[in-house]
């Protein structure tokens, strides 16, 4: 599955369901064409806290993001030019890979 930085997106596509297992939903949204944000849900898809146990790592600076609060909900920022992972009580969730793609153009 892919996450857009460019243009919102369906936030059903990119809610991420483990109710089953953990008891929460956690959910990507774009803020703008640098930052998204994650965040969950409780099985009547109502805003949560963080749930106790969640950790999200930027794998490529080596670096443990904090939680933040953005219009009221608490949060782990993201940017698409790192790579994360979000681990629960050490687990690993969830893996966000930055692809690295560019489109090239040959001009005549």
């Amino acid at each position: 599955m892919s996450f857009s930085y460019k243009r919102p997106t369906d936030l059903e596509r990119h809610t991420h369901d483990y109710i089953d297992d953990y008891g929460f939903k956690l959910r990507m949204e774009r803020i703008n064409s640098d930052i998204a944000q994650i965040y969950f849900l409780d099985e009547y898809d109502e805003l949560t806290r963080v749930p106790h146990g969640i950790k999200c790592f930027n794998t490529r600076n080596q670096t443990k993001e904090y939680i933040q609060e953005l219009n009221g909900i608490r949060c782990f920022l993201i940017t698409w030019q790192n790579d994360y992972v979000v681990k629960y009580f050490g687990n690993e969730i969830l893996s966000i890979i930055n692809q690295k793609q560019q489109s090239v153009y040959r001009h005549y």
